[in-house]
């Protein structure tokens, strides 16, 4: 019975040594998962600023164009003068000035829309990796759960030795000793 309880013993401190890596490897995980949730965050952030950028931009571009083309539309055929600054350019010159200034608004729109597709990628990858880290957390989570299990089950049969132990009366001092150093061994873990 000795000689099993001194190997139980020591697998005990196997698997106790063990389940402190574990939870070691368990709280560098956790921390990697929130910091993905954080970089998915930052994403996810700088995507809603610029789609509401995009729709700003947008509804600005779509106001401009309206009130170019209804100064356009009232233009008679005749006419040369800029109704802006009044500068005479000729009916021609004037509408493709008309045609460049609503042109100049067309690229910052496509930086725009581009720049999100980019940030919903992004999001995409994040959103990803943080699925992949809280799945490699949940394994470190059921390999801790499954190495406390073990180190109960080598207690419990360490309490089941000790428990059965029949020494003469003349040990009992030193068999008190053994159960209350078990004990002891047990709190700390």
């Amino acid at each position: 019975n000795l000689s099993r309880l001194e190997v139980l013993n020591g697998e005990k401190s196997e698997l106790v040594n063990k389940v402190v890596l574990s939870e070691s490897e368990l709280l560098k995980c956790s921390d990697g998962v929130q910091s993905r949730i954080n970089e998915k965050d930052i994403v996810k952030s700088e995507l809603e600023k610029e789609e509401l950028n995009l729709s700003h931009l947008t509804k600005a571009s779509d106001s401009i164009r309206s009130a170019v083309s209804i100064i356009a539309s009232e233009l008679p055929k005749n006419q040369g003068d800029c109704p802006v600054c009044g500068e005479h350019h000729g009916y021609d010159e004037l509408y493709r000035r008309i045609g460049i200034e609503l042109k100049k608004i067309d690229p910052t729109i496509t930086i725009v829309t581009e720049n999100i597709l980019n940030l919903r990628t992004a999001l995409e990858l994040k959103e990803r990796l943080v699925i992949e880290a809280k799945d490699e957390q949940t394994k470190l989570v059921s390999i801790d759960v499954k190495l406390k299990g073990m180190v109960f089950n080598v207690e419990f049969k360490i309490h089941e030795i000790i428990d059965n132990l029949m020494l003469p009366e003349r040990f009992s001092n030193s068999l008190m000793k053994i159960k209350s150093c078990v004990l002891v061994n047990d709190v700390r873990s």
